[in-house]
Formats: C-alpha cells, structure tokens, sequence
C-alpha cells in the first residue's frame, strides 16, 4: 500500500487555522523551527510585521521599567534640591552658625534643626555671592568709598569717571570729574556713558552733553543739566531702574556732589546735588554718581549771576569725555 501524501487538510487545526508549521507537505517530514517560523513570516506578511512590532514594544516597555526600577533602587536622583545644589558648591557652615537643639533635635523656638542649617548654609551663600560680586567691584574701582556712603551697606566702587570742561559766558572755568557706581546702577552707570562720551546712539554732538549746559541753577540746591537731549536714552525715550515702585533710589541725596537724574522714567537730564544733604529726593530721583573732582568749580556755577534759576551768561560744558581714557 502506498503512503498517502500530507495535504493542507491534515494540517488544519480545530479553530480553523492551518498548522502548516508543523510539517511539509511535499515529503510529510517534521520541519524544524526555523523553518516553521520562515514559512510563517513568508505566509503571512501582514501578521509577521504586526506580531514585530507587538515584540518590539514589549521589549521598549520592559527595558525602560527596568532602567526605572534600578534607577529607585540605586537612589539615583534626576533632579537635584536646592539643597543639594547649595551643598554642592558651599561648604556646611561651622556650628556656630546654626543654633543649638535641644534633646529632641528642635531648637528652643520648636523649629526644626534642619531648617536652621538650611537657612544658615542659604545665608552663608549669599554672603559669598556678596563677597564675589565685592571683588568684581573692587577690580574695577577707580575709587573706593567705605560702607556707609550715600547709605551704601557694602564697598562704593566708583567704575568710571567723566570730565566736564565749564565755560561761563564763553570763558572757561575749569573742570568738573564726575564718578558713577556702576556696580550699584549698571543702566544708568551705561547711559551716562553714552552721553558723556557721545558714543552709540549719541554719536552725534547735536544729542551728547559736549556743547549743553547747565540750564538751571537753584540757590543751595541743584546745578541741572543734560537738557539737549531731553527724553533720550540709550533704552529708547525713557528707561526705569529703581529701587521699588515708591522709593527710586538704591543710594541716598547724603551729601554735596552727589549726581542724580532729573527725570523718572530716566532721559538724559541730571543734577549736582549742591547743598550737604536732600534725602527726601530718594523717593523720586535716582542717585549714580557723586563729583570727584571740582568743587570750586561747581561753586562758580552756583555763583553765576542769573535771573531766577536761569543763568544769565550760558553755562556751557564745552567737552566732556572718560577720564582714563583720555589719560591714556
């Protein structure tokens, strides 16, 4: 009796669905697994590529939960606290700096003690934010002031200074040096800059303080000047650096010399503060600058003959410009 030959029909499973895996049906031997499985990829496309893609997802679901859990089970972070970012880069203040808990680790306030070394290692950074920003300052001062002038709390570093050459009625008188604090008011310190160089966007003579004057001189108060360019700035028309919205002033009117802008928002227009102190001037007019040199001069303003607070012989600044620079 013959062998019958294998056909499809013994191959079909119970659900409908050919086993043809199972055996090849030209000569009825039992194929191997990677037979079956390229019978079956070649088969079936649509089946093999979506069967693909369900493995490929598995696997990306199983890889990324398994570098999640060691990640927890390591104890790595992927972020850092502020905590840790502060201790990173700060040493943990001496114990001296944190007050004392009692037995139960709370402080005698009942706060807790980890709170207190956080506020001392916060204010132990400051301090060295302090420090640094200190020594930038001092490296580029052109003088220095203790703490305590103008109401300053740290070093007043005076960043730059720039001449006026004073005429009055067309003779000259001399000179007046004027320094700004930069570092306390850097876009004021920036505009000032400008003006008295006649640089940037004041190129031109016709805007800059070279050829202005002083236009309005107040009887033991101000010496104002810088009206040429009237509502001009290096930031646009106007510009805001205050210290808050009631209070303009990082630095206070304390005493003769300081120089302060005469417009808020802040154009180009100044003044000299001529008597010993005007306070009350910090809430609305911004101090960055205090005379370093010139006095005797600020004195012959003060002293040109006017009508009112105009003087009548025209105060002219006939040039202006940075003193270091000109030096070297």
């Amino acid at each position: 009796m013959s062998r019958r030959r294998p056909t499809e029909l013994d191959n079909l499973s119970p659900d409908g669905d050919l086993e043809s895996a199972n055996c090849d049906l030209t000569n009825g031997k039992q194929r191997t697994p990677a037979e079956r499985a390229g019978r079956f990829f070649r088969t079936r496309p649509v089946s093999s590529l979506l069967l693909i893609i369900f493995l490929c997802s598995i696997a990306l679901i199983t890889f990324t939960a398994g570098r999640s859990v060691a990640r927890l089970l390591s104890g790595v972070k992927t972020k850092k606290s502020a905590s840790e970012v502060i201790a990173a880069n700060l040493t943990i203040p001496d114990t001296e700096d944190v007050p004392a808990p009692d037995e139960k680790g709370a402080l005698i306030d009942g706060s807790d003690a980890r709170d207190a070394i956080q506020v001392a290692v916060e204010k132990r950074l400051d301090q060295q934010t302090m420090d640094e920003r200190n020594a930038v300052a001092e490296s580029k001062c052109h003088r220095k002031f203790e703490p305590g002038k103008l109401g300053s709390e740290r070093t007043l570093c005076v960043t730059d200074e720039f001449y006026f050459d004073i005429a009055i009625g067309g003779k000259p008188v001399g000179r007046i040096t004027i320094g700004v604090f930069g570092d306390v008011v850097p876009k004021s310190a920036a505009n000032f800059r400008a003006l008295a160089t006649c640089t940037g966007v004041f190129a031109d003579d016709t805007l800059c303080y070279r050829q202005d004057s002083f236009h309005r001189v107040v009887t033991n108060f101000v010496a104002q000047g810088g009206s040429k360019a009237t509502g001009r700035s290096i930031y646009g028309p106007t510009f805001r650096e205050e210290k808050s919205s009631d209070h303009h002033s990082f630095l206070q009117h304390a005493e003769r010399g300081v120089v302060s802008w005469a417009e808020y928002p802040i154009g180009s227009q100044f003044f000299i503060l001529i008597r010993d102190e005007a306070k009350y001037l910090d809430l609305n007019h911004v101090v960055f600058g205090i005379v370093t040199d010139g006095f005797d001069v600020l004195g012959k303003i003060h002293d040109a003959p006017r009508t009112g607070e105009e003087p009548t012989e025209r105060v002219t600044i006939t040039d202006c410009g940075d003193v270091h620079k000109a030096m070297s």
